[in-house]
């Protein structure tokens, strides 16, 4: 089709391919080559010369695998935290004015509604605080819980050899049992 097709007109399609259908796409990173019909151009379309840098992963995946950063210290981490203490800052500060409101008001049935909503607002004050607290925990202990706390210490009492009990006493191993 295109070796039928006049070079204007074929440049003219390219362009208006470009800006319209190919537009998102060349937007995030993806080139536009033209076949020629030879083993080069093909080539050059499936295996261009690697000039440029490879091409990076997500930063926050980057940051985590490559770099091994916890969540905290990551950008997207640093970014989110500065998000939820100033939604915990701006809720406060609603909370505070939903208190004044409260004790200024005289009509019973506005001040129940205001202590209503004093209390969703310091709610989610407490989940905005929940969520930063689990921000800084590692992945482990977000999803299962913090790692449980085992130190072998030397069984007092044994006498066998390489008998050890963790600090809780509930689970004894062996030496042999590892």
């Amino acid at each position: 089709m295109w070796s039928n097709a006049n070079a204007e007109r074929g440049e003219d399609r390219e362009q208006e391919l470009k800006e319209k259908m190919w537009f998102d796409m060349i937007k995030n990173g993806c080139d536009v080559k033209q076949f020629t019909g030879t083993f080069e151009s093909a080539l050059e379309i499936i295996a261009p010369p690697t000039t440029t840098a490879p091409p990076k992963g997500p930063l926050l995946s980057t940051e985590i695998v490559t770099q091994k950063k916890k969540l905290k210290a990551t950008a997207a981490g640093n970014e989110l935290s500065k998000e939820i203490k100033n939604l915990i800052k701006q809720r406060k500060e609603a909370s505070r004015k939903l208190q004044e409101l409260s004790k200024r008001s005289e009509n019973e049935a506005g001040k129940r509604l205001l202590e209503q909503e004093l209390d969703e607002t310091n709610q989610k004050i407490k989940r905005a605080n929940e969520q930063h607290a689990a921000l800084k925990r590692n992945f482990f202990e977000r999803f299962f819980g913090p790692k449980p706390e085992v130190s072998l210490v030397p069984h007092v009492g044994s006498t066998e050899q390489g008998q050890f009990q963790s600090s809780d006493a509930s689970t004894k191993a062996t030496s042999r049992d590892a």
